[in-house]
C-alpha cells in the first residue's frame, strides 16, 4: 500500500499521511481501516497489493446486480447485528461474505464524520473533473446508493483480486458452402502492453466428418511477426503454439484457421486448455461453423383459381424449398400476355411468398419468373419455378354472361336484373357479381352494369349488332341521342323516351313509400323491379329504340308529407337527377344546362362556359345527328346548318349537358 494518503494543495499534489477515523489510529485501525482520497485510489504506484485493484464503478454495478439490484444489495454487503451499526442496521444479512463496515468518512475540511451510520467506499471512476463515484451504505436501510462525491474527501477502499479472466480468447462463427474452404478467426479480448502477452497456446476440437483441417496463418493478425507451431495428429483436435518477441496488444484475430468443409450442417468447434504467457484463460467461447449446399433455392408457384378472368385477384404463392433471407426481398416478374416488372412479393414466412394481382384486360399465356431473394447462405433464386411457371388468362367474352359460350337474350335479362341490385344467379355467382363476370356484361364499357348494357346484349343476340363498344376499346365519337322526360299526371309519374332510347334505369334513394309498383306501357320491352321498403329500382330496355315520345313507364304515387321525389337515371350510358314536386307537377333537371347565345341564331353559337377542346354533337328533331363540331375560342359555326329546331349536346365522363336552338 501507498504509505500516506494525498491531499491537493492549489495544483500541486502532495503526499501526506493517510487518516484513520477522529485521527484515531489505535482504536480504529484495526477495526475500520484507513480513509482515503480519490487521488491515493488513482495514483500511478496502486493503493491495492499486487494482483488487486480499486474496482471501477461498472465492476460495483456487476456486484450489485448479482446480489438482487441496488433496492437490496445494501443488506446483502452489510455486517449483521449492532455491534459495529448503529440499530436498526436495516435488513443487514451479510449473505454475501463482503461485510461492509460503517468507517464514515472524513470531508475535505477535515471534519469527519457518521461512523457506526454509514459506509462510504470509491470506485476507481471519475464523474467529472472534481468527482469521482462512490457507493453508500446506511443503518436505515436496506438499499446501496450511487453517488458522486469530491475527490478530496477521504472514505473506505475495498481492493478487487485481479482475475485471469480478463483475458478472453473467441473463435469466431463461420458460414461456407459444402467443399469450399473456410477460414476460421481466432481472437483476443483487449491486450495492453503492460499484459506483455508475447505467447499462447490452446487445444481446438472439431468433428472431423464435417470439417478436414488444412493450414493456417499469422499474416493480417495481431500475431503477426511471432511464430505459430499446430499439432493436427491427435483425432479430431489441433494442438497449437504460438510464441513472439514483441508483445501482442489490441483486441482482434490473433490466429486464421483453415478447414475445408465436408457436410452440409452446423458443427461446433471448442477451445480447451488455454493460456496467454502461462495465464490460464477461462473467458472462452467456442464458435459454429454452418456449411450450407452450393444450390440456389427453388419455388413452386400455385394459385388460388383454375379458372384465371380479367378483373380476378390472383393470389400468387410461391413455396421455397428453403429459408429465405428476410433482408432480401423475393421479386416477381410477368411476361407474356402481360408485362410486370420484379415487384416486392409479400413475407408471410421463410418458405412461402406471396403476391396478389388484380388481371387487367388481358388474355392468353402469362409467363412467372422469380429474382433478387437468397437463401440464408447468399444463392439467389432460380429464377424459373419448379412448378407452376405459367398460367392462361381466360378470354373476356363480352355478353355472355351465364359462361356458356353463347350470347342469348337470357344473358341480357341477367344483365338487367342484376342492373336493378336483384341477384340473378344465386347459386352460381352471388352479388356482387365476380369481377370478370361484371367485365362481360358491361358490354358499352362504361360506368357499371345498367340497363343500356343489356339492351346492348340483347341486339347482339337476334343480330342487329356484331360487335360490343368495350370491344374496341372506345366509345363510339357521339353516341345517339336520348332523353327521358318526366311528369305528374292523374297521380302518376310519367316517363317519356325521346331520341333513341335503349336503356333506363330508375333510382329512388330516399322517400319511396309514397311510390306504388310500376307500370310498362310498351310489351316489348325487357323489364325488371326490385322494390323493398328501402330500395326502389327499375330497369327497361329494348333491342330497337322505343318510340319517340312514347310513355314507357308510369310510376303511381300517394299524396304524403313528401312534397318531392329525386329520381336518379341512367338514359343510355349518360347519368342524370331529376326531381318532381308531386305537389304542382314540375320537373327540376340536375343536370348542368348548357348555357349559349344568340337563340335563335343564324351563323355562330357562343358558349357561357368554358370547354376547352370539346366536341360537340348536333341532332336534328328526329334525334338523328347531323353534325359534329370542336368548340374553339366557347364557340361554333352553325353556318352551313338548314333553318329548324336542334338538340345541342356536349359528353364530359358520364354527365351531359344539353340544349336547344333555333338556326334561322
Amino acid at each position: 500500500m501507498l504509505p500516506g494518503k494525498i491531499q491537493a494543495q492549489a495544483s500541486v499534489v502532495i503526499i501526506i499521511e493517510r487518516s484513520y477515523y477522529n485521527n484515531d489510529s489505535a482504536s480504529n485501525a484495526g477495526i475500520y481501516g484507513a480513509l482515503y482520497n480519490w487521488w491515493a485510489v488513482n495514483d500511478s504506484r496502486k493503493l491495492c497489493p499486487a494482483g488487486w485493484h480499486v474496482p471501477a464503478d461498472d465492476e460495483w454495478t456487476i456486484l450489485i446486480d448479482y446480489l438482487g439490484g441496488a433496492s437490496v444489495a445494501g443488506g446483502k454487503l452489510k455486517e449483521t447485528g449492532t455491534t459495529l451499526w448503529s440499530s436498526p442496521n436495516t435488513g443487514a444479512t451479510n449473505e454475501s461474505g463482503f461485510t461492509a463496515l460503517p468507517a464514515g468518512d472524513c470531508d475535505i475540511n477535515g471534519a469527519f464524520w457518521d461512523i457506526g451510520k454509514d459506509a462510504y467506499i470509491w470506485s476507481s471512476t471519475e464523474n467529472i473533473s472534481r468527482n469521482a463515484w462512490i457507493r453508500e451504505l446506511g443503518f436505515t436501510h436496506s438499499e446501496v446508493y450511487r453517488n458522486a462525491y469530491n475527490k478530496g474527501d477521504e472514505i473506505s477502499v475495498r481492493c478487487l483480486m485481479d482475475s485471469e479472466d480478463h483475458y478472453s480468447l473467441t473463435i469466431r462463427d463461420a458460414n461456407v458452402y459444402e467443399d469450399d474452404t473456410v477460414e476460421v478467426q481466432i481472437s483476443t479480448g483487449n491486450l495492453t502492453p503492460e499484459d506483455d502477452i508475447i505467447s499462447y497456446q490452446f487445444d481446438i476440437e472439431f468433428d472431423t466428418a464435417a470439417l478436414d483441417y488444412i493450414g493456417n496463418t499469422i499474416t493480417g493478425t495481431l500475431a503477426e511477426g511471432g511464430m505459430v507451431m499446430v499439432n493436427a495428429g491427435p483425432p479430431a483436435k489441433l494442438a497449437i503454439g504460438y510464441m513472439g518477441t514483441n508483445a501482442i496488444t489490441g483486441a482482434g484475430d490473433i490466429l486464421i484457421l483453415r478447414f475445408k468443409a465436408l457436410k452440409v450442417g452446423t458443427t461446433t468447434l471448442t477451445m480447451t486448455n488455454s493460456y496467454l504467457n502461462d495465464s490460464v484463460v477461462n473467458n472462452l467461447t467456442n464458435g459454429t461453423v454452418k456449411i450450407f449446399e452450393n444450390i440456389a433455392p427453388t419455388a413452386a408457384i400455385t394459385y388460388n383459381d383454375s379458372d384465371i378472368r380479367c378483373g380476378d385477384a390472383l393470389l400468387i404463392t410461391a413455396a421455397f424449398s428453403e429459408p429465405m433471407k428476410e433482408v432480401n426481398p423475393v421479386r416477381l416478374s410477368l411476361g407474356g400476355a402481360i408485362t410486370l416488372s420484379a415487384v416486392d412479393m409479400t413475407r408471410i414466412s421463410s418458405l412461402v411468398y406471396t403476391y396478389t394481382w388484380l388481371v387487367p384486360k388481358i388474355h392468353g399465356l402469362v409467363n412467372v419468373t422469380l429474382s433478387n431473394g437468397t437463401d440464408m447462405a447468399g444463392n439467389e433464386v432460380v429464377s424459373t419455378p419448379t412448378r407452376g411457371g405459367s398460367f392462361t388468362v381466360i378470354p373476356i367474352h363480352y355478353g355472355d354472361v351465364d359462361d356458356n359460350r353463347k350470347i342469348l337474350t337470357y344473358d341480357a335479362a341477367l344483365t338487367l336484373r342484376y342492373s336493378v341490385g336483384l341477384d340473378p344467379l344465386p347459386d352460381v355467382d352471388p352479388v356482387p357479381w365476380d369481377n370478370w363476370r361484371d367485365t362481360t356484361a358491361n358490354v358499352d364499357g362504361v360506368g357499371g352494369v345498367t340497363a343500356n348494357d343489356a339492351a346492348e346484349i340483347l341486339k347482339y343476340s337476334i343480330g342487329l349488332i356484331t360487335q360490343f363498344p368495350a370491344e374496341s376499346g372506345m366509345k363510339a365519337a357521339y353516341e345517339p341521342y336520348a332523353d327521358v322526360g318526366i311528369a305528374v299526371a292523374d297521380g302518376n309519374v310519367v316517363f317519356k323516351s325521346f331520341g333513341e332510347l335503349f336503356g333506363l334505369n330508375v333510382f329512388v334513394h330516399k322517400d319511396n313509400e309514397c311510390l306504388g309498383s310500376p307500370l310498362f306501357l310498351n310489351e316489348s320491352l325487357l323489364t325488371a323491379t326490385n322494390i323493398t321498403a328501402t330500395k326502389y329500382a327499375i330497369g327497361v330496355c329494348t333491342a330497337t329504340a322505343m318510340a319517340e315520345g312514347a310513355e314507357i313507364i308510369r310510376v303511381p304515387y300517394k299524396v304524403t308529407s313528401t312534397k318531392s321525389i329525386t329520381f336518379d337515371l341512367i338514359v343510355n350510358t349518360l347519368e342524370k337527377q331529376v326531381t318532381i314536386d308531386l305537389s304542382t307537377g314540375t320537373a327540376v333537371n340536375k343536370e348542368n344546362d348548357l348555357v349559349f347565345y344568340p337563340n335563335p341564331a343564324k351563323t355562330t353559337l357562343y358558349f357561357a362556359t368554358d370547354y376547352p377542346d370539346a366536341r360537340i354533337a348536333i341532332y336534328d328533331v328526329y334525334g338523328r345527328i347531323v353534325e359534329g363540331k370542336q368548340i374553339k375560342n366557347n364557340k361554333v359555326d352553325i353556318s352551313k346548318l338548314g333553318s329548324g329546331i336542334y338538340l345541342l349536346r356536349i359528353a364530359t365522363g358520364n354527365k351531359v349537358v344539353s340544349g336547344r336552338f333555333v338556326k334561322e
